[in-house]
């Protein structure tokens, strides 16, 4: 399926499980379409102006990287040449590794799934096993398989994974924390920590990298640093997501915190 066909899809599907009234026509008229419009272009039987699709993707609302891969696929849905198209399809399949679906997770949301597992299994389902069973989920996290089946159910319900041909496939990944205050965050980042000193011990050093400095700073250098560690870490998923067929999978900890104390005069 061409790519903006399936973020379209994918959205509606995402706003029917919000929504069990949810329909086409209602859809069609959130995106400011003609439902039999929407409707021909679902089917294909239609081809996707580039006008309207810089509509859409205002509609939908896009991150940028999904925003550039909807009007890519549009464009690349509209050229005849076969070798032009072969181009665009090359050009679609860099940004696809480059960017993938993320989501911005609300503090509700993060409550029923801020146990490291679960960010773990929606990166497992980009595995490449011929069947990614419950079972093997469970092998390869050490995990009981009671709780594989109930975390999936979560991920479910919260829209992260979908189920095709009885196989999880994610529909978002590198998931953004929420950066709000919360007992569910704080608890998570307990959880990684541990993680981190179990790491510390049983992993080889080509399997892990633990490192830190001291260093001296003004306060009002803060953002500069933030934005630094920012930039960081959006350079290290663009390495992570060269290759389609990845064999680990790791969690990225960023702490930075002060070590001496405010004197009280």
């Amino acid at each position: 399926m061409r790519e903006h066909l399936k973020i379209l899809e994918d959205e509606l599907r995402m706003r029917k499980k919000h929504n069990a009234f949810y329909s086409l026509r209602a859809y069609s008229r959130d995106l400011g379409l003609s439902s039999g419009y929407l409707s021909q272009i679902l089917s294909e039987k239609r081809k996707l102006s580039l006008e309207k699709a810089e509509l859409l993707v205002e509609k939908l609302k896009l991150a940028a990287g999904q925003k550039n891969i909807f009007l890519k696929s549009v464009q690349a849905a509209a050229i005849k040449s076969e070798s032009l198209k072969a181009s665009l399809g090359m050009e679609l399949k860099t940004m696809r590794r480059k960017v993938r679906s993320q989501v911005a997770l609300k503090v509700s949301q993060f409550h029923r799934m801020s146990d490291w597992y679960y960010a773990a299994l929606i990166s497992l389902c980009y595995f490449k096993e011929r069947e990614k069973t419950e079972i093997w989920f469970s092998q390869k996290l050490g995990l009981p398989l009671e709780q594989v089946q109930s975390a999936f159910k979560v991920l479910t319900d919260l829209g992260l994974i979908r189920f095709h041909e009885g196989q999880p496939e994610a529909v978002a990944d590198c998931l953004h924390q929420v950066s709000l205050p919360s007992r569910s965050l704080r608890e998570s980042h307990r959880q990684y920590l541990r993680l981190a000193e179990e790491a510390l011990e049983n992993q080889s050093f080509d399997q892990r990298i633990i490192s830190g400095s001291v260093f001296t700073v003004h306060p009002r250098r803060w953002p500069e640093l933030v934005q630094a560690i920012e930039e960081f870490k959006s350079r290290l998923f663009e390495i992570a997501h060269q290759d389609e067929d990845p064999q680990r999978v790791y969690r990225l900890s960023v702490q930075m915190f002060r070590l001496d104390k405010e004197i009280q005069e």
